[in-house]
C-alpha cells in the first residue's frame, strides 16, 4: 500500500506541481503506526477542507489512496495552497500486521 501509494503522489508532483524535486520521508512512530510524507515547493492546489474540497480529491489518485487507506484504518492528510506547495501526509497502523 505504502509504495502505491509514494508511486502516485510523486507521479502528480510530477505531472501537476510544476517543480524538479520533492522530499519523501518515512517513519515508524512510538504509537506503532507507519508515517509517509511527500512534500514539494511547487504549485499546490486548493486545499481539502477549504471551498472546494470535493474538486482537491476528484483526483482518482487522491481519492483512491484515501479510501484504501480508510479500509486499513489509516488515514490521509494533504497540507496545500495554490503557489505554496503540498505536503501530503499517509498514515496507518503496524500493529497486528
Amino acid at each position: 500500500m505504502f509504495f502505491e501509494a509514494a508511486r502516485e503522489l510523486l507521479f502528480n508532483v510530477a505531472k501537476h506541481a510544476h517543480t524538479r524535486s520533492a522530499r519523501m520521508k518515512l517513519t515508524a512512530t512510538a504509537a506503532g503506526d507507519i508515517e509517509l510524507t511527500i512534500a514539494d515547493g511547487g504549485a499546490g492546489f486548493i486545499a481539502p477542507g477549504q471551498k472546494s474540497e470535493k474538486r482537491a480529491l476528484s483526483g482518482f489518485g487522491l481519492f483512491s489512496i484515501r479510501e484504501r487507506l480508510e479500509l486499513l484504518g489509516g488515514r490521509l492528510h494533504v497540507d496545500t495552497a495554490p503557489g505554496r506547495g503540498t505536503r501530503a501526509t499517509i498514515v496507518a497502523s503496524i500493529r497486528g500486521a
